[in-house]
């Protein structure tokens, strides 16, 4: 079975594993285009083509929802989470919605409140540890975007297909 796992939004990313090979994950950041000024949003054409291109029979994908002060990103999350339903439903592709701190859970992963990165850098320790062949960083170097969330999401949804989950 392939799964991917997807950690959405701008900054976010796909892992997909075939499940008969736990170990290795090929790991895409989010495709996006630059629209008003350093503004980004997700490339659909490139998305689709990563997600068709991936032949994949199931997604796990972190739940979206409004935040409490989120503004015009609660617009933005609102139509990225029709947007992913739309295309699994399209491609025909089974996809699961879990909440951030489910799959987190799961990997012992905590918030620290006033510290809005502290579950970004514990997800970066804990996919290192579980998958230490793969590179995490993104092209910019960074460590903090969706890689590392994208990869924990496909690794709880093998769990979960393999009824190793919870």
């Amino acid at each position: 079975m392939r799964l991917c796992g997807i950690d959405p939004m701008d900054h976010g990313a796909l892992a997909i594993m075939d499940t008969s090979d736990g170990n290795r994950m090929q790991i895409t950041d989010m495709p996006t285009v630059k629209t008003k000024g350093n503004r980004f949003e997700v490339d659909v054409p490139a998305l689709w083509d990563i997600i068709m291109e991936g032949r994949i029979d199931k997604v796990y994908i972190e739940k979206m929802q409004a935040m409490a002060k989120g503004g015009n990103a609660n617009f933005k999350r609102g139509g990225y989470l029709y947007m992913f339903r739309a295309i699994f439903t399209a491609a025909k592709i089974s996809f699961v919605e879990v909440p951030p701190k489910e799959w987190q859970k799961k990997f012992g992963i905590k918030g620290i409140k006033g510290d809005p990165d502290a579950t970004k850098e514990q997800s970066y320790l804990v996919a290192s540890r579980l998958f230490p062949l793969q590179d995490f960083k993104t092209e910019r170097g960074r460590t903090l975007d969706g890689r590392s969330d994208a990869a924990l999401i496909t690794e709880f949804g093998r769990a979960m297909e393999l009824g190793n989950g919870k």
